[in-house]
Parts: C-alpha cells; structure tokens; sequence
C-alpha cells in the first residue's frame, strides 16, 4: 500500500517550490526520499508522493507523464507527456499567441482540414475536393455557395451558377469579363491590342491581333461584324447600306410572296412603279428617230440589227438620234445614268463612229455635253465633256471588225464615268464631267463616218436608265 503525503506538509507550495524555513531538522517527513536537486528551491517528486487537496483523486503520476485519472485515448480525459506531446478535449485561449513550428497542421479524422507550407484544404476527412488553395500555383479549389450579406447566394460553384448582381464599375472600363489576352483603354474602352473578346460597359467586343472584329454597342445597339453575319432566320429594322450576298428576298412570305427576288436574280413583282427612267430598244423600226443622211447613205432596220451604210465618198454619213422635249429637270446630268448597246463595225480604218448620250457629242475635241465612245483606226475611245472642256481617253481597247462588242457606260453624276468594254472596266473618268440639263435629253446618238469606201455599222439594241 501506498502511504500518501500532503506536499504542502513537507514545504511546497503550489508551485513545488520548497523553502528551508518551514521545515524543522527533526521532522520526519523531512527525512522522504528526494532523488535529485534541478534547481535552486526546485526538486523531482516521485509520482507516487503526490497527493494534495484538489489533486487527490484527480491526477496520476505514472512513469514521466501527467494525465488525468479518467484518461482514455482519442475518447477522455488528458495527457502530458515526458516528451511533450499531450491530448486535450477541449483548450480555450483567453490571448496570447500559438506558436506552431511544425509543417503542416491537420485532423483527418473529423472535420477533415490541413494546413502546411503548400497550402491548406477543408472539406471531408478524405475529400479535399470542397475547398483547396495550393500556394505553389495560386489556383484554388471550391465546391459549394457564395453568399452576399444578406445571405444570398451569388455564386454556385457546384451547380456551375455564378454572378448573381455583380456590378462593374459604372464610371469607366476597368472592369470586365475577358477570353484570351485582349487589352483595352480603361477609360475609353478602345482595343489597344491583343485578340480575344471583353464583355464590359461599353457592350461586347472581340478583336484579333489588336483590330476589332465584331462590337455590340449597349448604349446604342449599334453592331458592326468584320466577317460574314448568317442565320436561319431574323428580324431586322432598317438596312441602310451594303451588299447582301447569296440570298431570296420574299414579301411578305415566301408561300404567297407578292415580291420575291432570289439568289440567281429572278424577281417577281405582283405590279411595278417607278420613278426612274428606262428606254430599252432593239430597234423594231426607226420611225420617231430623227434620222441624218449626209451624201449617200442608209439606215435600216434588219431582223437582228439596225444597219448604218455610209456612201463611198469622203464625209458621207449615217445618224440616228433619239431625245425628249427638253422640259423643266427631268432629264439631267445631275442625275445617274447609264447605257449599253452591242456594236459590230465593219472597217477599222478610213472610218470614225460617235455613240453616246448627249447632242453631236461623242468625237474628238467636242465640248459639247456628252458621255460616250468614239472609234478612230481600230482602237475605242472614251470621252466626256463639261460644255467648256473635254476629257477623252485613248486606245482603252482595240476593236475587231468580225466580232461584236459590248459597250457600257456607267455615270455616277458628279462623280465618276466609268467605261465598259465586253463586260470589263477599261477605264474611269472623274474630270469635266457634264452636269446641269444642256443636252441631257438626248439619250440616244448614233453618227457613222466614211473616211473612204463603204463602212457598215450593225446595231443590235440600246439601253438607257436615268435615276429619278
């Protein structure tokens, strides 16, 4: 059996210091084994001399470790170790600091957390799936809800749903969803360089290689794509400019269409009005024209052409013209217009033709108004004059006299004539254009001159437009 001493009766207190002035030299319990002295006032106790008012029943010594009497393992109770580990069930701090020098800090058997110089995981014993951060790479892993304030959730990482009111700034373009390494102007929005595509204040933008490819303006609706727009369907407001492309155009369906024109250039129209001008002839007769024969010649109308036959003589000539009363504006070269005809002449040399728009117009040196082509030994002209000054371009194209050629020209008023040979520009005039309404009514003139010999023009048909 064990004999039990209070500490306090042999000098501790209760800190185990002991004082030479509470113990007699003739006390008997002065006289229990003290193995060893650590320190000034400080000495060893074997465990089984302990026993003092609170710890009586409460601690036990046993063999280098202190822990309480119901101590069990990982269930109860605590323990201090010689080696200076222990196990408690619950410690509260009241200040202080922890000092931890270890690497890592971890409970895998509970609520399942980790931390360490890599980084640090809570989530399951086994499941380090619901929130990871790892120090090396920066990334961070989370499965669950983000809440605002107010307790809303405003990001689902597991149901992948994110962003509920968020704002970015209302004041410039700072912040911003992006994809790829697209940068911009924080304040004024404009791609500065890369390629990818920003969703921000300013709407969506995407660009490549620092150009923008495609914009949805927020403010205005305003879009503008660089590439090619297609869809299966859409509604649309107002097209004010461009060039549609491989499509059919049907009003207003395309089961009943009352206007429909398709990606070939067929149109169909349930009735037409129009406010331009358009004369078409492949001369069936040449009574309205007025005609001009110069010495000896003809002009007559065959099955496929009108025919121009000069005289053999010097100057001898064939004309033929066509014109409107010359009332108020209507017609003018103010206004765009345009003509074609097919051509075959059947000398190239001794010979000079004038064709075009305009009265006496189309030969060298005119001034007169005019747009037009004349032919001088083998080769085509193009010209046009102002009424002070012509401008004429030579040998756009050398014409064959056993072929037929397509002649276009193209006026854009003010602007520009631009000449067609066989279906390709050969040419464009921008200076002394004609404009105000001199001569502008004759839409169609035809001369053929004979320089020598009989010279033939064969004219298959012309065409006229003139916008309203």
């Amino acid at each position: 059996m064990i004999q039990e001493y209070s500490i306090f009766d042999i000098g501790f207190d209760k800190y185990l210091s002991r004082g030479t002035s509470v113990l007699e030299a003739g006390n008997a319990l002065y006289n229990l084994p003290m193995p060893s002295i650590l320190g000034s006032g400080f000495y060893e106790i074997p465990p089984g001399q302990i026993g003092s008012g609170e710890l009586v029943g409460n601690i036990t010594m046993v063999t280098g470790l202190l822990q309480s009497y119901n101590y069990v393992s990982g269930s109860a109770g605590w323990i201090v170790n010689y080696d200076g580990s222990a196990e408690f069930s619950d410690i509260t701090l009241y200040g202080g600091t922890i000092k931890y020098g270890k690497t890592s800090f971890t409970d895998s058997v509970h609520s399942g957390y980790w931390l360490g110089s890599s980084g640090f995981y809570i989530g399951g014993a086994s499941d380090a799936t619901k929130f990871k951060f790892t120090i090396s790479d920066g990334s961070l892993g989370f499965i669950g809800n983000l809440l605002n304030s107010a307790g809303s959730t405003i990001l689902n990482s597991s149901a992948t749903t994110i962003l509920k009111d968020f704002t970015f700034s209302p004041t410039d373009y700072s912040g911003a969803f992006k994809a790829g390494d697209i940068a911009w102007s924080a304040s004024t929005g404009v791609i500065a360089s890369g390629s990818g595509i920003v969703i921000y204040k300013k709407g969506i933008v995407g660009a490549k290689a620092g150009v923008t490819t495609f914009s949805i303006d927020a403010t205005t609706g305003n879009a503008t794509f660089a590439g090619t727009l297609s869809g299966a369907s859409g509604t649309f407001g107002t097209i004010t400019s461009g060039i549609i492309n491989g499509c059919s155009i049907n009003v207003p369906s395309a089961g009943s269409p009352l206007f429909s024109v398709d990606s070939s250039g067929n149109c169909k129209v349930k009735s037409l009005e129009r406010d331009d001008f358009h004369w078409f002839t492949n001369f069936e007769s040449i009574d309205g024209y007025a005609q001009g024969i110069s010495g000896a010649g003809t002009i007559i109308c065959n099955p496929q052409s009108v025919d121009f036959t000069t005289g053999a003589n010097n100057t001898d000539s064939c004309e033929l013209q066509k014109t409107q009363p010359a009332v108020s504006s209507y017609f003018s070269w103010d206004k765009d217009r345009k003509f074609k005809t097919l051509v075959k002449l059947n000398s190239n040399s001794t010979v000079w033709l004038n064709l075009g728009t305009g009265q006496n117009q189309a030969y060298a040196g005119n001034t007169d108004r005019h747009i037009g082509f004349y032919f001088i030994g083998g080769q085509i002209y193009a010209t046009v004059a102002d009424g002070t000054t012509e401008t004429s371009v030579s040998n756009i194209f050398p014409y064959s006299t056993s072929s037929f050629h397509l002649l276009e020209v193209k006026y854009y008023a003010g602007v520009r004539a631009e000449f067609y040979v066989n279906g390709v520009l050969r040419t464009t005039i921008t200076t002394h254009l004609p404009s105000g309404t001199a001569n502008a009514q004759w839409y169609f003139d035809t001369k053929l001159f004979t320089l020598g010999g009989v010279k033939i023009l064969n004219m298959v048909y012309w065409d006229f437009w003139q916008a309203n």
